[in-house]
């Protein structure tokens, strides 16, 4: 192995000279000029490394894996008695069946049982309750309580979307989007998405603003796209939010507003984000649309990497590695690149071998840094091979 010589020679430049093409990996893009001084103070990092070109949030959601999703807009049923309940579904009422159907689902007042959900909910579709087809549809996506089958859940989905259920609506337009039992077709997407979208849609609201700014479909416009994102995201949709706030960085159909993609930020970050987290953090460090914060900036890359970004985890890492006035925390930033790491990150492996080189933040071993070094050049880092 070459990492003996080489790498114990040159462990402080290549600590800065990781920092770029780093974060850049962790986001999937490549940075030229990776031997800049990538720490210095003086360096502005590209806000499209931080991103990354292949990590768009302006992308179309993927939630079906829940059912749940499918009931928006639906009210359950609140019963006192659960046997009123079920004696009305036994008696035929079709929103009592589903409502039972629900709650065998969920577990809720019942022993939680998939067939038995399935059943009740099967009967109350049969009667053509739009409801209950769109959710049955979503059993049959997932194999809840019946087999998979793609082609009665689009039966199912095609009869409710027809009775103007948005949920249908929505879920017809993703498979024609993505090419899901169909052959993709955009303007069959569009048109389902609009049909939920007019009716206070969220998910479908924002999908159309994703259409527009990527020209799926329709022709490329980002003021529709701004619109778009605006009507999901004053809707509280967090993906919209974050949409919306990019489109006011990047000065797509709107005049560049730090101010107010700090605004967007913010709230889609408060709900939860990682990735708008990231971003937030970036604005504090950097003073944009905010007053430079490096406490807050550390606070929000904390929450970020918390929640599993490679990214706000690789700069946590650089962080607490390069405080200065001897505040560095070494066993912090070696836990965050371990975990960077443990992503298949070649660069954070490498580091990790160097800190156990230098036995910064563990017990000095070489033998865990050859360790680490292997690691990273099995990754494809040229500098541990």
């Amino acid at each position: 192995m070459r990492t003996n010589v080489k790498i114990i020679k040159g462990i402080g430049s290549i600590i800065l000279i990781l920092l770029l093409a780093f974060m850049a990996a962790c986001s999937g893009k490549k940075v030229p000029g990776e031997e800049a001084n990538a720490v210095s103070s003086n360096e502005e990092e590209d806000f499209n490394i931080i991103l990354g070109s292949n990590n768009n949030p302006g992308a179309i959601e993927d939630k079906e894996n829940d059912p749940n999703i499918f009931l928006e807009g639906f009210k359950i049923t609140k019963h006192q008695v659960l046997e009123t309940l079920r004696q009305n579904a036994l008696k035929g009422d079709a929103e009592a069946q589903l409502n039972l159907g629900i709650l065998y689902f969920r577990g809720a007042g019942v022993q939680q049982d998939d067939k038995a959900a399935a059943e009740w909910i099967y009967k109350s579709a049969e009667q053509g309750y739009k409801f209950a087809q769109t959710f049955l549809a979503a059993l049959y996506i997932t194999g809840r309580g019946v087999s998979k089958d793609e082609k009665e859940a689009i039966h199912w989905l095609q009869k409710a979307a027809k009775q103007g259920d948005s949920n249908a609506q929505y879920a017809l337009g993703k498979m024609y989007f993505e090419g899901v039992s169909f052959w993709r077709d955009y303007k069959e997407a569009m048109k389902f998405f609009l049909k939920a979208a007019e009716q206070g849609h969220a998910r479908a609201q924002n999908n159309i603003g994703v259409m527009y700014e990527k020209g799926k479909g329709v022709s490329q416009d980002y003021k529709e796209a701004v619109k778009w994102y605006r009507k999901a995201a004053k809707q509280e949709h967090v993906l919209a939010q974050l949409n919306l706030g990019l489109m006011y960085y990047n000065e797509r159909g709107v005049s560049k507003d730090y101010k107010e993609a700090v605004k967007w930020y913010r709230k889609a970050a408060e709900m939860g984000n990682a990735m708008s987290s990231l971003l937030l953090a970036f604005m504090y460090e950097k003073g944009k649309g905010v007053a430079k914060d490096d406490k807050e900036a550390e606070k929000w890359y904390r929450k970020s990497a918390e929640m599993g970004d490679a990214r706000a985890q690789a700069k946590l890492g650089f962080i607490y590695y390069n405080k200065r006035g001897g505040s560095q925390d070494y066993k912090e930033a070696i836990r965050w690149f371990r975990k960077v790491s443990e992503k298949g990150n070649s660069k954070a492996a490498l580091l990790v071998g160097i800190m156990y080189l230098k036995g910064q933040g563990v017990q000095q071993d070489k033998n865990s840094a050859i360790k680490w070094f292997r690691k990273s050049a099995k990754l494809g880092e040229p500098r541990a091979q």
